[in-house]
């Protein structure tokens, strides 16, 4: 009779192993997702070091925004030109751009604690949310560069003012770059949307589950 009993166990351990994953149905995967405690601390290596290069941006950006305010006040402090006029509130507006992406972008994510599954996939969502204002933002930062060359030149060919042509030239040449570095983002941007709009897809599928 055991032996029977062990036999039939045998057969259904074996069929079991068979059984494709996908034949469980999504319904009983959605119900063991949300069955699980919110509370449990789940080893999600990619959440962690997205967390962390978000601090490493929070730090990069911090000095740049420092910097910016270093040029800003050295222009301030040079003889009155209309360069100077010009450059002095270019950098404080850089500036403050980027203070707003370190502080209003950043610090949410770096302080995001819920590593439980649900807190990993808002993570997700946030995460993709954050990365497409600060590409916006280095978006904003390439225009003020752009907008502050054609202003210099349109004031160096339109009136009699003396304004520095090496500042111009500069400017010129690196406008190119600046130009495909705003393609880029913009690139970069619709990939992440694209993420986005799968993670929020999935976070309303297990949210109704």
């Amino acid at each position: 009779m055991n032996d029977a009993h062990d036999s039939k166990k045998d057969l259904d351990d074996t069929d079991f192993d068979k059984t494709d994953l996908s034949d469980l149905g999504l319904d009983a995967l959605r119900a063991d997702w949300q069955s699980q405690p919110t509370n449990t601390h789940v080893d999600f290596e990619a959440a962690i070091r997205q967390q962390k290069k978000r601090k490493l941006w929070f730090y990069i950006d911090s000095v740049q925004a420092l910097m910016l305010v270093v040029a800003g006040v050295f222009f301030l402090m040079q003889p009155a030109s209309i360069s100077t006029l010009i450059a002095a509130p270019v950098m404080f507006l850089g500036a403050i751009v980027i203070a707003y992406g370190v502080y209003n972008i950043h610090t949410r994510m770096m302080n995001y604690a819920d590593w439980s599954p649900e807190g990993v996939l808002n993570f997700r969502c946030l995460s993709y949310r954050a990365s497409i204002k600060h590409l916006r933002l280095n978006q904003v930062g390439c225009v003020i560069a752009l907008g502050f060359t054609l202003t210099l030149l349109a004031i160096k060919t339109t009136t009699t003012l003396s304004i520095e042509t090496q500042l111009i030239e500069g400017f010129l040449i690196a406008s190119p770059c600046v130009i495909l570095l705003f393609a880029y983002f913009q690139y970069k941007i619709k990939r992440y949307q694209v993420m986005l709009r799968q993670a929020e897809s999935l976070k309303r599928e297990f949210d109704q589950a």
